[in-house]
Order: structure tokens, then C-alpha cells, then sequence
């Protein structure tokens, strides 16, 4: 296995090439790639700190960007926990990383916040990001904490059924698929918040990654509006020189 890293600016690359006898392309995908009128589906994956006021931004981006293209687009939200970004946000938040006391708080909240937006997407895709995004603009516009009543004022406020909300959000799926989450973060080194993950790409047999969100490079690398060769030339294996290789992102 060889890995090779490329930026172009804020656009990190990783592509990695394994030896195969029987080269096919593979793209990682959360489930089984979709075929929408016998167009591969692009797929647009965010990964978020379910509580980050950074992060809510670049959700609207993409949510913008998806409303506004005529492209047939998959996006799914995915909260990420690790000490690096508990670190992260400590800083950020001018908070002392030694007070073992606050870190435990920290990640208390984060860790209950992502099985609240996990029971939540139980009753649907839009409706769990409905949720997630009311919690995080409570936080941004009326600096209001991570507690009780706001949970279940979002979770009115966006329709979720409070019974079914209430029993998922401690239930052991919730959890499992928090830890599904966890794993495919870091099979696909994604450790920053926000970081942006594009799968299916025309003209690209590999996806790309990049920190934050940027409407100019999303609409360009989403479009194909890009030098693909230039990428290809900055690795030391194409598919043109070494026939039995295969591109894709973890």
C-alpha cells in the first residue's frame, strides 16, 4: 500500500494505491454506491462537532450549494468526537486544557449531543439535521448551553415524535451507531472539524478531502472543474503508468 498527500491550498488529496490482479475501481462509501437514472450519485459527507458554531456555518454552505445545483446530490452530516478536537475547542474557547474537570464536561455534552442527533436521524435524514442545526443556532444566537430544555425545545420546534426521541436517544443503537461513526472518521483520517469528504467525482477515480467549507472549491471539485491530471502528475503512480493500480480515498 502507498499513500501519497497533495494540497492544492485549502484541498488536501489523499490517495493511496494498492496491487490488484484484477484491478477494479472502489470508491469508500458508507453504503452501497446509488445509481440515480444510471448516474453514479455524488455523495458529500461532513464531518461536525455536533455543538460547533463553526461547524453550523458550513453546514448552511453545503445545504446552500445542494439547493442551488442542479446536480443529484447524497449528504450526510457525521459527528466526530477525539481528545485532539476536545483540545480543539478548549482552546478555541480560552479554556485551561489541564482542568481535567472542564475536559470531562466537554466531552460529557459532545458525546450526549451526537446520541441526541444520532435518535434524532432515527425519524429521518432531514429531520435529524432539522434537529441539529436548531440546536447549534440556539448556541450561536442566543449563547444558550447544551441542556435539558433546550434538547427538547429543538426537538418540538423541528417535529420530532418525543416519545420515540426520548427512548432513542439512551438506547444501544444510538451508541453502536456513534461508534460506526467514530470508525469511519478515522479510517478516513478525518480528525479536523469541519472537514469535507466528496465521494464520485466525474473525471476523478478518487475522492477528496479538505478542512472547512469553501462554496468556490466546493462548486468546482463537485462540478469536475479541476485539473485532474495535474493531480495524477503529482503522485508517483497513475492508472496510465501502473495499469494495476487502483485510486481511492480512505
Amino acid at each position: 500500500m502507498i499513500e501519497k498527500k497533495i494540497k492544492f491550498g485549502k484541498v488536501r488529496i489523499v490517495i493511496k494505491t494498492e496491487m490488484k490482479s484484477n484491478p477494479t475501481r472502489s470508491i469508500y462509501d458508507f453504503k452501497s454506491n446509488q445509481l440515480i437514472g444510471g448516474i453514479l450519485l455524488l455523495e458529500i459527507y461532513l464531518f461536525v462537532n455536533p455543538l460547533g458554531t463553526k461547524c453550523f456555518k458550513s453546514e448552511q454552505k453545503v445545504l446552500n450549494y445542494i439547493d442551488n445545483s442542479s446536480e443529484k446530490v447524497s449528504c450526510q452530516f457525521v459527528p466526530i468526537l477525539n481528545m485532539q478536537m476536545i483540545s480543539d475547542i478548549m482552546i478555541e474557547k480560552n479554556l485551561d486544557t489541564h482542568n481535567l474537570s472542564l475536559r470531562n464536561e466537554l466531552v460529557t455534552s459532545l458525546y450526549q449531543a451526537t446520541l441526541d442527533y444520532k435518535a434524532a436521524l432515527f425519524q429521518g435524514k432531514k429531520l435529524g439535521r432539522a434537529f441539529l442545526m436548531a440546536i447549534q443556532e440556539s448556541l450561536v444566537k442566543d449563547s444558550a448551553c447544551y441542556s435539558e430544555a433546550l434538547i427538547q425545545r429543538a426537538a418540538k420546534s423541528v417535529g420530532l415524535n418525543l416519545e420515540m426521541f426520548t427512548e432513542d436517544r439512551r438506547s444501544d443503537l444510538a451508541k453502536k451507531s456513534f461508534k460506526n461513526d467514530q470508525k469511519i472518521a478515522n479510517d478516513m483520517n478525518v480528525t479536523e472539524h469541519p472537514t469535507i469528504v466528496i465521494n464520485n467525482i466525474d473525471g476523478l477515480d478518487c475522492g477528496i478531502s479538505f478542512p472547512d467549507v469553501d462554496l468556490l472549491n466546493l462548486s468546482k471539485i463537485c462540478a469536475g472543474d479541476f485539473n485532474c491530471q495535474e493531480v495524477l502528475q503529482q503522485t508517483d503512480f497513475t492508472t496510465a503508468n501502473n495499469p494495476q493500480n487502483q485510486l481511492y480515498v480512505l
